[in-house]
């Protein structure tokens, strides 16, 4: 999607456009890569997508389809182009009918009454402490970005006792059955 080249960065390039060329500003641009991704996501023969050229070619008879300018300098179009990839990545750009099963990593840390979660996929989340022999004594809930290390903390101080950690987890726009884990049970003094 070609975007139109703005007078402070015209020294940038050279030559001229053809008159066929159509360009639109980079909030379209934007949303039209969005779109084109949203399309080929659900797509089970589609296994990938080009997003031809990162950068512009100076030669405006060429192509200004970059997110960025000729220059290297960003187009305001690359933070929405950038999140379109992140959510294609976590797998919710779209809704498309299939289940998607999130795989959870967490790293629990009974000293601290907290866990570290990090999710294969975007992944929303229910994590609790839970006073054995099965009360919640905290709980938050919340969403992440796959790949990313979340801390919870759960709670600062709790009375003393016998504890576990618990979380589950299931992704946002393709929901399969929740993934539940828990810690072993542990004792607070």
């Amino acid at each position: 999607v070609e975007s139109i080249v703005p007078p402070e960065k015209a020294a940038a390039y050279t030559g001229t456009e053809p008159t066929t060329t159509k360009p639109v500003d980079e909030a379209t641009q934007a949303d039209f890569y969005r779109r084109a991704l949203t399309l080929a996501y659900c797509q089970p023969n589609v296994s990938g997508v080009l997003l031809f050229h990162s950068h512009d070619e100076p030669a405006l008879a060429a192509w200004q389809s970059g997110v960025y300018y000729a220059d290297g300098t960003p187009k305001s179009s690359l933070g929405p182009v950038r999140a379109a990839l992140d959510a294609v990545r976590g797998g919710s750009i779209a809704h498309c009918g299939a289940a998607l099963t999130v795989t959870p990593k967490i790293s629990y840390q009974t000293r601290s009454l907290s866990l570290v979660l990090r999710c294969n996929l975007d992944c929303v989340y229910r994590a609790r402490l839970v006073r054995l022999p099965g009360s919640t004594t905290a709980a938050k809930s919340g969403r992440t970005t796959a790949w990313t290390k979340t801390p919870i903390v759960l709670a600062r101080k709790v009375r003393p006792g016998r504890y576990r950690l618990w979380v589950s987890v299931r992704h946002p726009v393709n929901p399969a059955a929740p993934v539940v884990r828990q810690s072993a049970p542990f004792t607070v003094r």
